[in-house]
């Protein structure tokens, strides 16, 4: 990704909602979106390794949750994120 080039759109504020019966229904994914949080550098290094690798959207998803484990297991119990690493 070129670093010199601009966008004339700002970041925007980005509002999670389920639906209220979700937190019954699947008390671990509103645990999970309760605690997601990211950012514009962060889809941009996706990007940009999609960009430079060719890669497509799961081949990124995979180096993304190597390369930024310190960020998405702060999403997820110990388990989950167990589970995730042995999977990649």
């Amino acid at each position: 990704m070129d670093r010199t080039s601009g966008t004339a759109f700002p970041p925007n504020e980005v509002n999670i909602a389920v639906n209220h019966q979700l937190s019954d229904q699947a008390p671990e994914v509103v645990d999970l979106l309760s605690k997601y949080e990211t950012s514009s550098e962060l889809t941009e290094a996706a990007l940009a390794y999609m960009e430079k690798q060719a890669a497509n959207a799961e081949e990124a998803a995979i180096w993304w949750l190597t390369e930024y484990e310190d960020v998405w297991t702060e999403w997820v119990d110990k388990e989950t994120a167990q589970k995730v690493k042995d999977s990649l």
